[in-house]
């Protein structure tokens, strides 16, 4: 199984859930996901990870191998997500939305996606 994860769980889990200092084999465990590409996220996770100030850039960086660059399929399925569902971005913000991308990646790998999002009729 392949999990997609998003920008929201990872800084969850890091800072609120499970902290590394208490759950390091959590962590430890993540980083052998990633090396058998069974945990993966799109490059813009990645771009909103490192704006944060905070102590997951540093393992953000030692795992960078989970970061998807876009291709041009996963380009067309966030088009096909965002004509259907357009309020998954917010045009009037200028921060990095990863959310469709995170989709998108899930839907061409076949895999799961892992939020902290909750779902709304949208």
């Amino acid at each position: 199984m392949i999990y997609c994860i998003d920008t929201s769980s990872l800084l969850t889990g890091w800072n609120d859930r499970y902290p590394p200092e208490i759950f390091p084999q959590l962590w430890e465990h993540f980083k052998g996901l990633i090396e058998t590409d069974k945990l993966i996220a799109p490059e813009e996770v990645y771009f909103e990870l490192e704006k944060q100030d905070d102590s997951i850039k540093s393992w953000v960086d030692k795992n960078s191998k989970m970061f998807q660059p876009l291709d041009d399929e996963v380009q067309t399925i966030v088009s096909e997500i965002l004509t259907k569902h357009p309020t998954l971005i917010d045009f009037n913000r200028t921060s990095n939305q990863a959310d469709p991308f995170v989709i998108a990646l899930a839907l061409q790998r076949n895999g799961i996606v892992v939020t902290e999002e909750k779902w709304t009729n949208s």
